[in-house]
């Protein structure tokens, strides 16, 4: 398992490890509990983030 997975957003590290409980696949971590599910609405964010990421970044590109 990667931090972030580019091709299979759901196996990221990132999302997994937060996951509560069962939703957990990859065990617990010391951080608790932060995405209740995968509907959860900050997991999907991110996971939106990692799913569609910006093609051909620039360090010149800014956040509006």
């Amino acid at each position: 398992l990667s931090f972030i997975d580019m091709n299979q957003p759901e196996a990221s590290l990132l999302l997994l490890e937060p996951l509560t409980g069962s939703y957990a696949p990859v065990g617990s971590h010391g951080g608790g509990d932060i995405f209740i599910s995968t509907g959860d609405e900050n997991y999907l964010l991110l996971y939106q983030w990692i799913a569609n990421p910006i093609a051909n970044p620039s360090i010149n590109d800014s956040i509006q």
